[in-house]
């Protein structure tokens, strides 16, 4: 069954549908035009602000296939799945050649990941070693300070980072404006 919720449904796909964020967007826009993209990012912000939505776009840009068409991409959830053989799961699908340029594995809510210092530390070695496989490594967290113990940042220190903020005003008035003219419900 296909989700038409409005906030899936105009879910940014790609760096062009995406609001607001511009400096990240701008630096991830040179690391995919001169080629150089890190293995391991770590994008951080407060809850709802993106992160997940940006590291689908990244994946998009890179591999100019959307992700739910990509066999490259993966997703998990932290808070659900952060035991040591989720990450051994993980570390083995990133030994693979991709079918696409990269694969991408995206772990949200990555701060949970921190609570089993086993499946933790387990993931440095590949964080550290990403870009020889072709792979790279997304985390995503509403909870920075959570990166401040020793495994954190050695994770954290793995990563390029990038740190999002609450959306402005601006911002939201421009997403509402594109959700009303799609929906055809008003003047616009």
């Amino acid at each position: 069954m296909k989700d038409n919720t409005l906030h899936t449904k105009y879910r940014p796909t790609s760096f062009d549908t995406l609001v607001g964020h511009e400096q990240a967007v701008t630096r991830l826009r040179g690391m995919v035009k001169s080629n150089e993209l890190p293995g391991a990012i770590l994008i951080t912000g407060p809850s709802s602000v993106g992160k997940t939505t940006l590291a689908r776009a990244l994946a998009f840009e890179v591999n100019g296939v959307p992700v739910g068409e990509q066999a490259d991409f993966m997703e998990v959830n932290a808070a659900e799945q952060r035991t040591i053989d989720d990450m051994r799961e993980l570390i083995r699908s990133s030994k693979y050649m991709p079918r696409h340029k990269y694969r991408f594995i995206i772990i949200d809510e990555a701060q949970q990941l921190l609570s089993n210092a086993t499946a933790a530390q387990a993931i440095l070695k590949p964080l550290e070693e990403a870009g020889k496989t072709r792979t790279i490594w997304i985390l995503c967290s509403m909870d920075p300070a959570k990166f401040k113990s020793a495994t954190g940042k050695a994770i954290a220190n793995r990563c390029s980072q990038f740190v999002l903020t609450t959306h402005s005003h601006e911002d939201l008035t421009k997403q509402g404006i594109r959700i009303i003219k799609g929906e055809k419900m008003g003047a616009y």
